[in-house]
């Protein structure tokens, strides 16, 4: 790496010349994508691969997005790839496939079959060298294709039948024109492959199928468990000439939605940071210990073969340093010589530092710890002061990394501009980040986003979908809106969801329940009757809310959400009857601290100002006294590894007519009701991530008062 980015200060902008007395290990040392043209950016593109020593790409049909036909520019992405050594494969993807098609992909289905053939002839004909089909990413409604398709049941028996099918065309086309290269992606490619997609896919079963015979024998698969147990019990069940598929930081376990892929960082990432490749610790972000080191550096023991699920300029450049020979990866001193090539002698300490202050806040930006659970009960103040200092040191930082960066003044012969300007212009935005942060902190406005509705098929139906995010200073929280449409336009819950199918998916896994925490029901008709519309409601000092509207049959239901200074999700319903009214509940589900996997040991409490109750209780409470309700669970309290903090509810005594909590083992759900005249009603719901259960009872019985004043309606 040294000698590869060493400059030549001869004026001409030449490289030196480098003795490499070394091959690279990895054969393939690939990116799960490429340039999409041939523009000047799209070859810049292609240079820094090269230059990062990257040989592999796909250039991937974009079938959901209608793009049915191999565009002639793949001809000549195809001429420049093979100018710089770089193998570029066609790929079809089954997932896109279907959201084109709105149902499912059918090898019994002529038109289908002209459709993926036409494409694979058409990568052939503009000379791809290898092709990939993808099978990852696919819906339930897929994986139990042959359970409706009667022709496919008998033809190909199950879901690897099917997909051997394809396979088969797609080899078909390739000895057709001397394509030697062929790569499949199978639907359990990821950890817990043995049984997955709801239940619905027995993995080992899949495996003794998938691929298998010698029609099939060169055929190479992605797999991304790459320790040598995981891998082995992989190919005893059938997985053939196994390649790694490294996949992004946002599958980490413990990761939070509103984090995902360390976004808010725009520095190098490790090679680690990846699925099951670290793992998060709250406050430090993602860990790697010396064992999967061990199995990074021992990768070309089980494969050759290597492909990044992420692009960008640093993330090339660490990725061509591992790949080059995983055996001596060092993750420190392959940061230090990237950086300083990019961006020149001198820049690594400015940049570390810089990286210790942006990370230190993504994570706390990111939800990673709730606001109270700032040690030594912290106030805002003085999180404010401390941003401050941080928004300081990082500017410094910057500054002299930018000083040094134009000093150096890289020379575009070796080094391509678009990298060192791109690196430069995200270290600046995590700059910019915290100064933003400490203004949004200091005058108290919240930011929202509200994504268009997506559509996928579900069953005989389809499946609408929108994320929304809210995000205060210290606190963000990532909603969920799901709902699933019949053929007749009914509407109704999807499948295991609960309540208006609104849910809650960070700062916690779960607590208020990922896959509904909601419901308004008006004379006992649920919202999921019906599918709801949101927007962004923004004042004149740029405060933002999201305002869902929901035009059921009883009545029309609007539910506001904003976020108060304690971090709690605000929640403003109002009421417009289509008729009479004789019965008004809000309803609302959490899995307190923990509730991935088969728990025998959870032990769910209910506290309020005056008492604890534990689960298997139905619990009344007295809204004069207990407005408030906080669900914790035992067992699973913070240090514990997979504890995630308790949840927490506030509601407007003068509002409610009775409060019901049902303390399950581990669902809890709590009914509040509403006289029939109510036409507006607020409550408050808090995600207490990270915060033990004793400072969070502590904290909600001292500052009860300063919670509810924040909830007050005259607000």
């Amino acid at each position: 790496m040294e000698q590869l980015f060493e400059r030549r200060d001869d004026g001409l902008g030449l490289p030196v010349p480098v003795e490499i007395q070394d091959a690279p290990v990895m054969i393939t040392r690939a990116y799960t994508g490429c340039s999409r043209d041939v523009t000047p950016a799209g070859i810049a593109n292609l240079d820094w691969m090269t230059r990062c020593r990257l040989n592999t790409g796909y250039y991937e049909m974009y079938a959901d997005q209608g793009q049915l036909e191999v565009p002639d520019v793949v001809a000549d992405l195809v001429r420049e790839c093979d100018r710089r050594g770089i193998t570029l494969f066609g790929c079809l993807s089954n997932w896109r496939t279907e959201k084109h098609l709105k149902r499912e992909l059918c090898p019994s289905n002529a038109a289908d079959v002209a459709l993926i053939e036409g494409q694979l002839e058409q990568f052939a004909a503009r000379g791809c060298h290898a092709l990939v089909f993808l099978f990852d990413d696919i819906v339930d409604s897929t994986v139990c294709h042959t359970a409706t398709c009667a022709a496919c049941k008998t033809a190909f028996g199950d879901l690897a039948g099917v997909q051997n099918a394809w396979i088969r065309k797609m080899a078909a086309v390739a000895a057709k024109h001397g394509i030697t290269r062929l790569l499949a992606c199978p639907t359990p490619y990821f950890r817990g492959w043995e049984k997955c997609c709801s239940g619905k896919l027995d993995g080992v079963a899949y495996y003794a199928k998938f691929a298998q015979g010698a029609e099939f024998a060169t055929v190479q698969q992605y797999f991304c468990p790459f320790s040598p147990a995981e891998v082995a019990a992989a190919e005893k069940a059938g997985l053939r000439n196994f390649v790694w598929w490294q996949n992004g930081c946002y599958g980490l376990p413990g990761i939070s939605e509103a984090v995902k892929a360390l976004g808010l960082w725009g520095g190098a990432p490790q090679v680690a940071w990846g699925w099951y490749g670290a793992e998060w610790k709250s406050g430090e972000g993602p860990l790697t210990s010396a064992e999967t080191l061990a199995d990074l550096r021992s990768l070309p023991d089980r494969t050759k073969h290597v492909w990044l699920c992420a692009g960008g300029d640093l993330t090339f450049a660490v990725w061509g340093a591992y790949c080059w020979n995983p055996a001596q990866y060092a993750p420190d001193a392959t940061e230090r010589i990237v950086i300083e090539a990019l961006l020149g002698p001198g820049t690594y300490e400015p940049y570390a530092a810089l990286e210790r202050e942006a990370r230190t806040w993504a994570y706390r930006f990111a939800g990673d710890r709730h606001p109270l659970a700032a040690p030594g009960g912290t106030t805002q103040d003085t999180e404010l002061a401390a941003l401050a200092a941080s928004a300081t040191t990082a500017r410094q930082q910057f500054n002299l990394i930018r000083d040094r960066t134009a000093a150096t003044r890289p020379r575009p012969a070796l080094l391509p501009p678009a990298p060192l300007k791109a690196t430069l212009a995200r270290l600046e935005g995590d700059v910019t980040l915290l100064e933003r942060a400490l203004d949004q902190g200091r005058t108290g406005r919240v930011g929202v986003t509200v994504t268009p509705f997506s559509t996928n098929p579900d069953g005989t139906g389809v499946r609408h979908q929108a994320d929304l995010t809210i995000r205060g200073f210290l606190d963000a929280y990532a909603l969920r809106y799901a709902i699933h449409e019949e053929p007749t336009g009914q509407f109704r819950r999807c499948q295991w969801h609960f309540g208006a199918g609104l849910g809650k998916r960070a700062p916690s896994y779960r607590n208020w329940y990922d896959a509904g925490f909601l419901d308004v029901e008006v004379n006992g008709v649920s919202l999921d009757t019906c599918k709801a519309e949101f927007r962004v409601d923004k004042d004149a000092t740029g405060h933002e809310r999201i305002v869902g509207r929901w035009d059921a049959t009883p009545a029309t239901v609007t539910l506001t959400f904003d976020l108060t200074k304690s971090g709690a999700l605000v929640i403003d319903g109002a009421v417009e009857p289509k008729g009479a009214v004789e019965k008004l509940e809000v309803k609302l589900w959490c899995i307190p601290s923990a509730g991935s996997g088969d728990w025998k040991d959870l032990d769910r409490w209910l506290a309020t100002s005056s008492r604890e109750v534990q689960h298997t209780q139905s619990v009344k409470l007295d809204p004069a006294t207990e407005r408030w309700c906080l669900y914790y669970d035992r067992t699973y309290d913070v240090p514990h590894d997979k504890a995630e903090g308790p949840c927490a509810l506030m509601f407007v005594p003068a509002q409610v007519s009775g409060v019901a909590v049902d303390l399950q083992p581990y669902v809890v759900g709590t009914r509040l009701e509403y006289p029939a005249v109510t036409r507006a009603f607020r409550l408050a719901i808090w995600d207490l991530h990270g915060l033990r259960n004793a400072d969070a009872l502590n904290c909600f019985r001292q500052r009860t008062a300063e919670f509810a004043a924040d909830l007050d309606p005259a607000k």
